[in-house]
């Protein structure tokens, strides 16, 4: 249509992007030279699934649980531990155990997510750099990041297992809810996991090097990836929307995730909402013991207690940082006006080239209750169904006008949405 007599313009780029794009994600039966790949999609900022380009990896048959189980065994590997499955994401505080914590020395960065990876991570400092006790309002959300724990890979196993006999019975058990929180666990941190954690014992899994299978995705980048990184994670782990600044070749071993795509120019889709920064922190208390009025767990008797119950809190440390992040759902989305996002359900051998800049949103889709092996009785013989397990290549985008328009979209959508708040008495959406 005419651009010209389109009453959103944000709504009419996005249409008029989808026109010259096919409808659904290519599927590529064998893999691509590195020429073809890198005309065809690299070039032309278009994802793909490729077939057949680690059919070789002995990896596709030895990962399963019970074999990771006995390569890794007590091998210390990164976990993320959240009660709802969302880490990196906004979150409701209504009934959450909220707390304010000084911070002690200088923040890290998260241990899922990389601020560099992620420009929606756009930090401010709170005016309020006061006493961290002092009274404060209850802020509607919080931008909260998971619970970090470095935890031998059986013990990853052990959580798993626990965690899907608990959602059996309770599937949806929010903090809010007063039952024990559910600890689902998540091998997702983005820091090279695979040559700091995995190959040491698992490394030849892969083939001859890390590329083995996935040169054309090298050659057309013109270099090796940044990172090489191991997702494995239960079907309520869940991925909230985000865009990378990484060219991203992503290889499913162990059952399926099913992304929701949006190209940069839906940006306006998003809907990003500023919230304080926060983390899930996890503890053992007795059922009688009472915090103090400062926030601290009181420690009388807790060597004789025997009954313990877990809690979760929110905790957000002072000065408070706040972060602007999507509110955006694939939910959402059927909703907000705009054209239909691309889904795609990546299988076990299968490789999703996920462009720089496209906003995606990761499930892991539950594995059919034949395949499942969670019973109280374990049973080595065939568990390589319990969770997902995958392994990404960041390769480093090529920073030109592409990363400039993206983010002049990503700008230009939140103040046009600020101007319109600003005269629609209408209460703002939240997810």
């Amino acid at each position: 249509g005419d651009a010209a007599a389109a009453p959103d313009l944000f709504q009419w780029l996005s249409r008029e992007v989808r026109e010259l794009m096919p409808r659904e994600v290519p599927v590529l039966e064998t893999p691509p030279t590195a020429l073809a790949f890198s005309r065809d999609f690299v070039a032309a900022n278009r994802p793909c699934v490729v077939l057949g380009a680690v059919d070789h990896w002995p990896a596709r048959e030895l990962w399963t649980a019970s074999y990771l189980s006995a390569a890794l065994g007590d091998t210390p590997i990164s976990v993320n531990v959240t009660p709802t499955g969302l880490g990196d994401a906004l979150l409701s505080t209504e009934g959450v155990d909220l707390r304010y914590r000084e911070r002690a020395g200088a923040s890290g960065a998260s241990s899922s997510s990389r601020d560099d990876a992620n420009d929606h991570s756009s930090k401010k400092r709170d005016d309020n750099d006061g006493d961290p006790n002092a009274p404060r309002e209850k802020p509607p959300l919080v931008f909260v990041q998971p619970e970090a724990r470095r935890i031998p890979f059986r013990e990853f196993q052990a959580l798993a297992r626990e965690d899907a006999q608990k959602a059996r019975s309770k599937p949806k058990t929010h903090l809010s809810s007063g039952l024990e929180p559910r600890q689902i666990p998540y091998v997702s941190a983005q820091d090279d996991s695979f040559a700091s954690e995995f190959s040491k014992r698992v490394g030849g899994d892969l083939g001859a090097d890390a590329f083995s299978g996935l040169e054309w995705a090298r050659d057309a980048f013109g270099s090796a990836p940044d990172a090489v990184n191991v997702w494995c994670g239960v079907s309520d782990a869940v991925t909230s929307f985000h865009r990378d600044h990484y060219e991203n070749v992503y290889v499913v071993l162990r059952g399926s995730k099913t992304f929701t795509l949006l190209p940069p120019c839906d940006a306006w889709r998003m809907a990003p909402l500023e919230a304080p920064a926060a983390r899930f922190e996890y503890d053992a208390v007795s059922d009688d013991v009472v915090d103090d009025a400062r926030g601290k767990l009181s420690t009388e008797c807790f060597s004789e207690r025997k009954e313990k119950k877990r809690v979760c809190r929110v905790v957000v440390e002072t000065p408070v940082t706040n972060v602007s992040w999507p509110s955006a759902t694939p939910e959402s989305l059927r909703r907000d006006g705009g054209p239909k996002p691309f889904v795609v359900t990546v299988n076990a051998g299968e490789t999703l080239y996920l462009p720089a800049m496209w906003y995606h949103h990761v499930e892991q889709n539950e594995c059919p209750s034949r395949e499942r092996v969670f019973d109280a009785q374990e049973d080595d013989s065939d568990d390589s169904d319990e969770y997902t397990i995958a392994v990404n290549f960041w390769h480093d985008m090529r920073f030109d006008d592409r990363f400039a328009t993206a983010r002049f979209l990503e700008t230009a959508s939140e103040r046009a949405s600020a101007r319109r708040e600003e005269t629609d008495e209408s209460p703002r959406r939240v997810f």
